[in-house]
């Protein structure tokens, strides 16, 4: 599945470029210079990277170190491009790294299909006293939507149904619905013109006596969302016709706009502990089109919807396409579930083994003053209102 494939190269790519960073800083050129045209060294950076081919298309912050990059201008991966917002911030003790995709498109024989999905992952490194390099890493697994239905209790568990919402393939999933709904309605209702947007927000830097903090983020505008149970394990960038596509789907939305924040703060010191503290904002703006499968008829004109067949299949498709149908349909009523949304993400800890002898006072202790044994992971449902 092309969705997993991009996630684990970029894991393994921000691994790389973390735990080479001493021997980046030492050598001329360096590896990641190379690559990138900037060196860990420097304050900070942001770049447009390929990770399928490994390029660099665009440096949004030259710097110093430019001219060492090694550009063959060859395209080992031209059928296809996974360009991702990378941004670097060295603050003396503690290094982060963050990626965002920025774009994803597949160019077909007939057509081109562009898409895009929040898949994020921060980095950050710090060594202990002891000399052991320690890595906590922040990912923004995605979109869920869910059904409560046992208690309401606006939270999201295991006993909701849950649904999982894909905008990789978002133009090309038009494209398929809209043949199928011109079947059964004569025309083409989703605009294949307007797509996904996605603006970097740069590394922005303030400073207020002996604390700095960075500023930086990715904004998503057009997202087209198809939901589809979180079990259901079918590559949905090679599905080929709408019919299979719908009957994989529990729903389709349009959103106006995903938003990520980011915030680290801490100190200029650098011989002294230092407290580094990382804040993480999302603003999801308003859903302004939902397709929703095999809702009733009777329902569906009892609250402003719009029913269509879907001729020659044994599904239909509800449009609630104005502000407060689509409210009435989110809210549900007694006999028809509503759906929340949340967004999903997890941290991790990682310690690489430390080079020279144990000193006191190294040990690395979390948030609630326990020591961390080597990895941990802490997975959290952050429900959107």
């Amino acid at each position: 599945m092309k969705k997993k494939n991009i996630t684990i190269t970029s894991l393994l790519l921000i691994f790389s470029f973390l735990i080479s960073a001493s021997s980046a800083l030492a050598l001329e050129p360096s590896p990641i210079s190379l690559e990138t045209g900037h060196r860990f060294i420097e304050e900070m950076w942001g770049i447009n990277y390929d990770v399928l081919s490994g390029k660099l298309i665009e440096d949004y912050t030259p710097g110093p170190y430019a001219s060492e990059l090694n550009d063959t201008g060859d395209d080992p991966t031209p059928e296809i491009d996974a360009n991702y917002y990378i941004a670097y911030m060295n603050l003396g003790q503690v290094q982060t790294i963050f990626m965002a995709l920025e774009s994803y498109t597949l160019y077909g024989e007939h057509a081109n299909f562009t898409g895009c999905a929040p898949y994020q992952i921060m980095q950050q490194h710090f060594r202990t006293p002891s000399g052991a390099h320690v890595i906590v890493q922040n990912s923004f697994a995605g979109l869920v939507a869910y059904q409560e239905d046992d208690s309401v209790n606006g939270v999201p568990d295991k006993n909701d149904s849950l649904y999982y919402g894909d905008s990789l393939h978002s133009q090309y999933h038009k494209y398929l619905l809209n043949n199928r709904l011109n079947w059964s309605l004569g025309y083409r209702p989703i605009d294949e013109t307007i797509k996904i947007k996605s603006t970097p927000v740069l590394p922005e830097k303030t400073v207020d006596g002996d604390e700095v903090s960075y500023k930086f983020g990715m904004n998503y505008e057009n997202l087209f969302v198809v939901w589809h149970d979180m079990n259901e394990d079918a590559d949905f960038g090679a599905i080929t016709n709408a019919t299979e596509l719908i009957g994989k789907t529990v729903a389709f939305t349009s959103l106006a706009y995903l938003n990520f924040s980011y915030t680290i703060t801490g100190t200029l010191f650098e011989n002294k502990p230092v407290n580094i503290t990382t804040t993480t904002e999302y603003d999801i703006g308003p859903i302004t089109d939902l397709w929703i499968i095999n809702d009733d008829e009777t329902y569906t004109d009892s609250i402003g919807g719009e029913f269509f067949d879907l001729l020659w299949t044994d599904n239909n498709i509800s449009r609630y396409d104005n502000a407060t149908t689509i409210e009435d349909r989110l809210d549900g009523d007694d006999d028809h579930l509503g759906f929340g949304l949340a967004v999903t993400n997890y941290a991790r800890i990682a310690v690489i083994a430390a080079t020279v002898t144990e000193q006191d006072g190294s040990e690395i202790l979390d948030d609630n003053n326990e020591p961390v044994d080597g990895a941990t992971a802490d997975y959290n449902v952050t429900r959107l209102d």
